[in-house]
């Protein structure tokens, strides 16, 4: 089948041979179409920021085979799975322009009819009943899992991060980009979160652990290795932790996104003796939350997204970095229609109001670099590209 492009949703976070092997994967379903990553900026949906900035992600991931990588804003970026993953689809649905186009991504299961299937059942309005008696301080996730074992028997696909995400992403294409096909590939490599090593593979969360040691280069592809070995990276939230502390023990709002049931209060009541951001997240902890759950809340009310930001339909994206074949695809989307804005030139969109969030966002990532990067640095950034 012929595709106008094949896209990707990503966060790279940061970029290695998994996700070399996942554009690589790509280009053999894309033919000549672009394969273009729609990518989290600098915050990522396990609530932190990510290692490296977004312009060092995003070149990594075309010296590596992609064509074009755009952003995916922050308000997506730093979400719960389903809100991540509809805001990159709907991001999709504006740049492919209604062309048949695919997206492709890593799963535990391997088999794209199963993942559809459960995000089927997960759709009926018996299981959206359910789930309805679900009250917003349990954990989410295990509660949709034995509510799905009821309905429908064996609930095993809902039990890995990968499954889930690509579950969301279909379930996202049902409703707002039909003219994109699904395809998976078997997750290559260790678990989402392990520790351990396979051969060339390392998770991301083992990646970002050992980011300051040699060990790092040895699971990254060489020609990424000078991008990394700067002063800028890696970037940690707690480098930040002063700023993120005195902000919470300030606050009087507590309608920031992710704060249902009283989580923010309890983050905010631990801030007041927490001396770190580890202390913070240790002490607000709660059987009731992953501390996933925690650190986005945390992360909302620091960046002050709100829940209504994350709702509405993404206003714009931006360009990352690209080859020619990325750069004439842009171009030609640029002509026609759509009601996203793609930024190529920032300081040109400082009155766009969800563009300004984003820029005021990564003012607080500057502060969370090894080097307190300058104010407004990421207007003077300009896209990578690969000629």
């Amino acid at each position: 089948m012929a595709y106008s492009a094949v896209f990707i949703i990503c966060e790279f976070d940061p970029f290695h041979f998994g996700h070399k092997f996942l554009i690589d994967e790509a280009k053999k379903i894309s033919g000549s179409a672009p394969v273009i990553c729609i990518m989290s900026g600098n915050f990522t949906q396990r609530g932190e920021c990510a290692v490296a900035d977004k312009f060092t992600r995003a070149k990594s991931a075309v010296l590596c085979g992609a064509d074009l990588v755009l952003l995916l804003p922050v308000f997506y970026s730093s979400a719960c799975a389903e809100l991540f993953a509809r805001g990159a689809v709907r991001i999709i649905s504006e740049v492919s322009c209604g062309d048949e186009c695919a997206l492709i991504f890593g799963s535990e299961s391997g088999n794209v009819g199963t993942l559809i299937k459960c995000a089927d059942n997960l759709d009926t309005e018996e299981f959206k009943n359910k789930m309805e008696n679900v009250r917003a301080n349990e954990q989410f996730a295990k509660s949709r899992e034995e509510i799905y074992g009821e309905l429908f028997g064996d609930a095993s696909v809902l039990s890995t991060p990968n499954n889930i995400l690509g579950i969301e992403y279909i379930r996202a294409i049902k409703k707002y980009a039909p003219n994109v096909v699904p395809h998976t590939v078997k997750r290559e490599g260790t678990e989402h979160n392990s520790d351990k090593t396979e051969r060339v593979y390392a998770s991301a969360t083992y990646l970002r652990k050992i980011a300051e040691t040699p060990e790092f280069y040895s699971f990254i592809p060489e020609i990424t290795h000078g991008i990394y070995k700067n002063d800028q990276f890696p970037a940690r939230i707690q480098n930040a932790e002063k700023l993120i502390l005195a902000k919470l023990r300030q606050t009087e709002r507590f309608d920031f996104a992710d704060s249902e049931g009283g989580l923010l209060q309890r983050i905010v009541k631990a801030s007041q003796n927490a001396v770190n951001y580890d202390e913070l997240i240790s002490s607000a902890s709660t059987k009731r939350y992953t501390n996933a759950r925690i650190r986005r809340c945390l992360l909302s009310a620091f960046l002050e997204i709100t829940e209504e930001q994350r709702q509405k339909a993404p206003t714009f994206t931006q360009l990352l970095a690209a080859n020619d074949i990325g750069i004439k695809f842009l171009s030609d989307t640029k002509k026609r229609h759509r009601s996203i804005e793609i930024i190529t030139k920032p300081s040109k969109h400082t009155d766009l109001i969800d563009f300004k969030r984003e820029t005021e966002c990564d003012n607080m990532f500057a502060f969370m670099m090894p080097k307190t990067a300058p104010f407004n640095y990421s207007l003077k950034n300009t896209p990578f590209i690969l000629k």
